[in-house]
C-alpha cells in the first residue's frame, strides 16, 4: 500500500495527448531489435522497469524514456497509463478499498510485464527471419494485438483526465471493482489473441476476436455489453470451478475413512519382472486383456500359485505396462506388511476413487452417487456397489478399450475378513458380463477360504492361472534372473575377467531355488551385500 502515491499532477503526461504513435508492425520490430543490440542498458523491460519504480515513488517519468529513435516510446507511454491509474493515493481509504486497489495493482503490473514480454517474444521470433507461416502470420495480425493494447490504456487515460479516480470520490470502491473487472476482460483477450497470434492460429477465431476488438471503438454501449458477456463468461467458468472443488472435496471426505492413500506397486515397494523373464505367462495375461469377445472373454482373470513364486512381480510387470498403454484403471497392492492395505473395506472405494480420476465426468458421476447414498460406503456390500457402478461407467465409455483393474496379494487381506472378501469378489463374476472390455486381474495364493468362493460360485466367470514352481519355464527363468543379477555384480567389481559368476555354479543355485524366485532374490540380496574383498575366489 505504500506504492500507492497521488500521481494527478501527471496528468500533463495524458495518453491522449501524446505525439509518439506506435504500431506493431515490421519496422517497429526491426526498429527494437536493433535498439537492444546497440542500447543493452535501455531494453525495453529495463526502460518499463524505471519507469514503474519512478510512478511507485511519485516522481516524473518521462525523462527515464529514451528519446527517439527508441521505437516504443509511445507503447511505453502507453502502457504508463495503466500504472499510473493503479498507483493512486490510498491514503485516505478504509482498508476494504487499500486491498482492492493493493489487488488490482499488483494486476496491473503483471500484465504490463505480459505485455513487454509478449513483445520480446515476436521480436526474437521475427529476428530469426524468413518468410515462412509463422512470421506471415504474425506479422498479419499484429494490429490486432496493438489495438487492444491501445484500447486498454487509452481507457485507463480517460480516468485519469477526468478526475474519476480521485480519493475523494465515495464511489472508488466501484470504480476500483470496474478496473479489476476491465484489466480481467483485456488481459482474457490478450491471453487468447497472442496464442493465437504466436502459434498461427485458426482464421475463425482470428475473424472473431477481431470483430470483438473492432467492436470495442464503436460504441459505449456496444462495448459495455462485449464486456458484460466476458464477465458472464469468466463468472460461469469460475463457477464451474467451484463445482468441480466441491466435488473432489466431497468425494475426498465421503471415502477418507475407507481409501488407502497409494495402493501402487510402486508405494508397496513391488518390482517388476527381470527382462526375459514370465514372458510366456505375461504373453497370456495380454492375450487375456486384449480379448473382447462376448463368447471367450472372461472379466476376470486368477492369477494362483505358491509363495514366493513371483505373483506380485507379474502384476506389477501387467501394472506398468496398462499404465504406459493408458488402460490401466486402478491397481490395489495389498501388503501384510503395510496394515492399512490389508483392510477390504478399503479395497472398492479406493479403486472408485481412483477410476473417478479419469475425467471429469466419471467424477461427476462418483460424486452423484455418493450424493444419493443415505450412508457411506461403510461395508463390503456398499463398496462392491460402488465399485460395480464406477466400473461399468467407465468401461461403457469407449468399450473398445480395455479397462484393466488389478488386486495383487487378496489372501493377504486381514484373516478375519479373508472368506467374506472372497465371497464378494466371487459375486462379482458375473456382473460384468455386458462389459467384454472390463479385465481384472487378481492375485493370490491358494488359501482355502478363497478356494472355496471361487470355485463354488454359481458361474466360473473367471480363468485360472496357476504359477507352478516344478513347470520348466519358471525354473528357466530363475536361472536367467540369477544369471542377470550376478553379472551385474560381477560388472560392479570388475570381476568379469575372472570368469565369475561360474555357469555350473549359477546352474546349482537354480537347482536349488527350486522354482521360488524368492529364494533367488534372497541369494541375490545377500550376494550384493557382501564385501568381495577376495577377488578370483568363490
Amino acid at each position: 500500500p505504500t506504492r500507492f502515491r497521488s500521481d494527478l499532477n501527471h496528468r500533463s503526461q495524458s495518453y491522449s495527448d501524446q505525439s509518439e504513435k506506435w504500431e506493431l508492425d515490421a519496422e517497429f520490430f526491426t526498429a527494437l531489435s536493433k535498439w537492444t543490440h546497440d542500447h543493452p542498458e535501455s531494453t525495453l523491460d529495463r526502460v518499463l522497469e524505471r519507469v514503474d519504480q519512478a510512478i511507485e515513488n511519485g516522481k516524473d517519468y518521462m525523462e527515464l524514456i529514451p528519446d527517439t529513435p527508441f521505437p516504443a516510446r509511445g507503447l511505453i507511454r502507453a502502457v504508463a497509463q495503466l500504472i499510473q491509474l493503479s498507483a493512486m493515493s490510498s491514503s485516505s481509504l478504509n482498508f476494504t478499498a487499500m486491498k482492492k486497489i493493493s489487488r488490482a495493482q499488483r494486476k496491473v503490473h503483471d500484465f504490463s510485464l505480459k505485455i513487454i514480454n509478449w513483445i520480446n517474444q515476436v521480436k526474437e521470433s521475427l529476428a530469426k527471419g524468413g518468410n515462412g507461416r509463422f512470421t506471415i502470420r504474425t506479422r498479419n495480425n499484429l494490429a490486432g494485438m496493438r489495438r487492444l493494447i491501445d484500447e486498454i490504456c487509452g481507457w485507463a487515460s480517460a480516468r485519469l483526465e477526468d478526475n474519476r479516480w480521485n480519493i475523494s470520490n465515495t464511489k472508488i470502491e466501484g470504480e476500483i471493482r470496474d478496473f479489476e473487472a476491465r484489466l480481467d476482460d483485456t488481459e482474457k483477450l490478450f491471453n487468447v489473441q497472442s496464442l493465437v497470434v504466436l502459434s498461427g492460429g485458426l482464421d475463425a477465431i482470428l475473424q472473431s476476436l477481431s470483430a470483438i476488438l473492432q467492436s470495442l471503438f464503436i460504441s459505449q454501449s456496444i462495448l459495455t455489453g462485449v464486456l458484460k458477456s466476458l464477465r458472464e463468461t469468466q463468472e460461469e467458468h469460475f463457477k464451474h470451478m467451484l463445482r468441480e472443488q466441491e466435488q473432489k472435496r466431497f468425494i475426498d471426505e465421503s471415502l477418507r475413512p475407507c481409501t488407502i492413500q497409494d495402493s501402487t506397486y510402486t508405494a508397496q515397494k513391488k518390482q517388476p519382472c527381470d527382462p526375459n523373464t514370465r514372458m510366456e505367462i505375461l504373453k497370456e495375461i495380454e492375450d487375456w486383456i486384449d480379448n473382447h469377445s462376448e463368447v471367450s472373454s472372461k472379466n476376470f482373470l486368477w492369477l494362483v500359485g505358491p509363495p514366493g513364486c513371483g505373483k506380485s512381480a507379474i502384476i506389477a510387470s501387467i501394472a506398468e505396462k496398462c499404465k504406459s498403454q493408458r488402460i490401466l484403471g486402478a491397481q490395489f497392492f495389498i501388503n501384510r506388511n503395510n496394515h492399512d492395505t490389508t483392510n477390504p473395506n478399503c479395497y472398492f472405494p479406493t479403486v472408485a476413487r481412483e477410476l473417478a480420476r479419469r475425467s471429469n465426468s466419471i467424477e461427476r458421476r462418483l460424486y452423484d452417487t455418493l450424493k444419493g447414498q443415505i450412508h457411506s460406503v461403510a461395508t463390503p456390500e456398499e463398496a462392491a456397489k460402488l465399485f460395480i457402478d464406477m466400473v461399468g461407467t467407465v468401461a461403457s465409455r469407449d468399450p473398445t478399450n480395455p479397462v484393466v483393474i488389478l488386486f495383487d496379494g487378496l489372501d493377504e487381506t486381514r484373516r478375519e475378513s479373508l472368506g467374506d472378501t472372497a465371497k464378494i469378489f466371487s459375486q462379482l463374476f458375473t456382473r460384468f458380463h455386458k462389459f467384454p472390455n472390463v479385465k481384472i486381474l487378481i492375485s493370490s495364493r491358494p488359501e482355502d477360504a478363497i478356494l472355496k468362493s471361487f470355485n463354488h460360485s454359481p458361474d466360473k466367470g473367471y480363468i485360472e492361472l496357476l504359477l507352478r514352481t516344478d513347470d520348466p519355464t519358471c525354473l528357466r527363468d530363475v536361472k536367467t534372473f540369477l544369471t542377470q543379477r550376478l553379472t551385474m555384480i560381477a560388472a560392479r567389481h570388475s570381476l568379469s575377467s575372472s570368469g565369475w559368476p561360474d555357469v555350473g555354479d549359477v546352474e546349482k543355485l537354480a537347482i536349488q531355488a527350486s522354482g521360488l524366485f524368492i529364494w533367488a532374490v534372497t541369494a541375490f540380496n545377500y550376494t550384493a551385500g557382501t564385501q568381495l574383498c577376495f577377488l578370483g575366489k568363490k
